[in-house]
């Protein structure tokens, strides 16, 4: 499903509190890493004191949403 996610569309936004075509692709992407995470973990906060804000990552090409990149999740496969 990944594949087919244009880079041209990675700013696509079906609605305007939709998030884009390319965050919700690594959403999508990084899905399998939080299954892992959170079965292996023995409690799961997600902001404990003195943590830094998340910023999601958002991917300026395809290549890097299916693991081209050091950032981006999953594989060529996906």
């Amino acid at each position: 499903m990944l594949k087919r996610v244009p880079d041209a569309a990675l700013e696509f936004k079906p609605h305007p509190k939709s998030m884009t075509m390319g965050r919700l692709a690594c959403h999508i992407a990084k899905t399998i890493e939080w299954g892992k995470a959170t079965v292996e973990a023995d409690e799961l906060d997600f902001r404990p004191p003195g943590a830094r804000e998340h910023v999601p990552f958002v991917p300026d090409i395809r290549k890097t949403v299916l693991g081209g990149g050091d950032e981006g999740g999953g594989s060529e496969d996906a």
